[in-house]
């Protein structure tokens, strides 16, 4: 599948690359080679390593081991600044654009071609130079419009015509397809045709695997940070790749929700109902769940299923286009933060730093955050009770600082994140949203969340837990539901979870899979 008259060399090889995060190992010795003209799949569940290994190829991220050579000199990138000078352009899964400028203002913003004499500007210039680009590549952008008023796939294709300006020698494409219709996806793989006819490597990342296998002349698996696999994308298959991505024979797809859901209907001590929850924005649609008291419930999905946003939406840290969402019972109309915490509903944020803490206040303040009321006399806050409570909260969750009035910033990430636990449970909830709640954190950390969530739940209360590790999810949860576009498409409610299955069940089956099921 290579294009005539350019021959297939690697513009870019990687050899070695590892990353670490504190404990974490992200990459684990990443080699590979993207050669020029070829298309080639990167794949993986989630936490494979895929995004890190993008942040190294782009300069956002410096590697601890290995090397990088292109076009058989080293390269070393010391920012994305050097990887744009190599040639080397990526789309981002949220592209990164300026909402307040128009179309042409974004795509020409930094660069200093302004299509006029002199340092000035000449729009006319630069709107010209754009329609011949859409043209060149058979695209269709609203160039005079606001970012913010564009729809997702118009800002998608916003970005890739931003990749294109000066064309690439490498174009990275990370899950460019999310926000796609059907049409714009043809549009897109026909850009990418025209990029691979001009001799550029391409990278493509995509969950959606009838993309990749469409696409795609090659396919690499990571799983665990490492590449676990190369193939030829000619001859391979749904079944055959999720095998790779999970390291395991993939079985045959559970049927699709009905008698479970039923069940769970009708069964006692609800603490938890969502009815055919929408959201403005689209991100979430017809979410219906239930989570009943002494349950530990996992949400799963790929990156842009909507797992997080149905935890905000429920919450109501996002507007609702439809649905209710009902707490012991009790219907909150629209649920709102506030609301939600006087029904006894906590949310554990994924981003525990930008929001979950205040990370130049105490970890008395911190801990205390959501308290305050009841600390208080007389419209004070009482300091002593705060403070015991607040010695209490630490001892209880074995929270390592130097005292209660150390900046919360300065504990690592998994005294963090039992602070943000520790004023969770401090409120009394019934109902714990959890949102990668061990992400970045130590083993023995992990441990005691775990701990936590099983206690919380084996007291009464319930529990709704997103995290992208499936081995944590099969062995923390009583059943699995999994998203896909929005939606709740399909429940494991039965031991034992498996993994593969449950992997298998975020992808859209293929059309004999999909005779089969019915």
């Amino acid at each position: 599948m290579t294009s005539p008259g350019h021959p297939v060399t690697a513009p870019l090889r990687i050899s070695g690359v590892a990353k670490h995060f504190a404990s974490t190992v992200a990459l684990d010795g990443v080699s590979l080679e993207l050669p020029a003209g070829q298309v080639s799949a990167l794949i993986g569940e989630n936490g494979a390593g895929k995004s890190t290994l993008i942040k190294i190829l782009t300069g956002a991220y410096a590697a601890d081991a290995g090397s990088l050579e292109w076009r058989g000199a080293p390269l070393v990138l010391h920012g994305p600044h050097d990887a744009r000078a190599a040639g080397i352009a990526v789309l981002h899964q949220d592209p990164q654009l300026v909402d307040a400028l128009d179309g042409i203002e974004n795509l020409f913003m930094g660069r200093r071609d302004f299509g006029g004499r002199g340092g000035l500007v000449s729009r006319r210039a630069l709107l010209a130079r754009a329609r011949d680009l859409l043209a060149r590549y058979d695209l269709e952008v609203p160039l005079e419009t606001l970012v913010r008023d564009m729809a997702p796939a118009e800002r998608t294709l916003l970005g890739l015509v931003r990749c294109l300006i000066d064309p690439p020698a490498l174009l990275i494409l990370d899950e460019p397809t999310a926000s796609l219709t059907a049409a714009e996806t043809a549009r897109l793989a026909g850009a990418i045709a025209t990029v691979r006819r001009q001799g550029a490597a391409v990278l493509f990342v995509s969950h959606r695997l009838d993309e990749v296998l469409s696409m795609a002349d090659r396919i690499v698996v990571m799983r665990n940070g490492r590449v676990v696999a190369t193939r030829e994308a000619r001859g391979q298959t749904h079944d055959g790749l999720i095998a790779l991505m999970s390291g395991t024979a993939v079985e045959a797809a559970p049927p699709p929700m009905g008698t479970a859901a039923t069940s769970i209907a009708q069964a006692p001590a609800c603490r938890l109902a969502v009815e055919r929850l929408e959201t403005r924005d689209q991100r979430v649609r017809q979410a219906s769940l239930r989570v009943m008291a002494g349950e530990v419930v996992g949400l799963y999905g790929l990156a842009g299923a909507g797992r997080t946003e149905l935890l905000e939406a429920i919450y109501g840290a996002r507007a609702l286009a439809a649905g209710t969402v009902a707490v012991d019972g009790r219907p909150m109309t629209p649920p709102t933060p506030s609301a939600s915490l006087g029904a006894g509903v906590c949310l554990i944020p994924e981003d525990r730093k930008r929001h979950a803490l205040m990370l130049r206040r105490s970890l008395l303040e911190n801990l205390s955050l959501s308290r305050l009321r009841g600390f208080a006399r007389c419209g004070f806050v009482d300091a002593r009770r705060e403070r015991a409570a607040g010695a209490e909260a630490v001892a209880a969750h074995a929270i390592r600082a130097a005292g209660l009035t150390q900046p919360v910033g300065e504990l690592s990430g998994g005294n963090q994140q039992k602070a943000v636990f520790a004023r969770a449970i401090g409120t009394g909830p019934g109902v714990l949203l959890c949102d990668e709640p061990t992400q970045a954190v130590d083993v023995l950390t992990r441990r005691a969340i775990h701990a936590l969530i099983r206690g919380h739940a084996a007291a009464g209360g319930a529990a709704l837990v997103v995290t992208s590790d499936l081995d944590e999810l099969v062995g923390l949860v009583d059943r699995v539901l999994v998203m896909r576009e929005g939606r709740i498409v399909r429940s494991f409610d039965r031991a034992p979870l498996v993994a593969g299955d449950i992997l298998q069940a975020c992808f859209v089956p293929s059309p004999a899979a999909a005779e089969a099921l019915e």
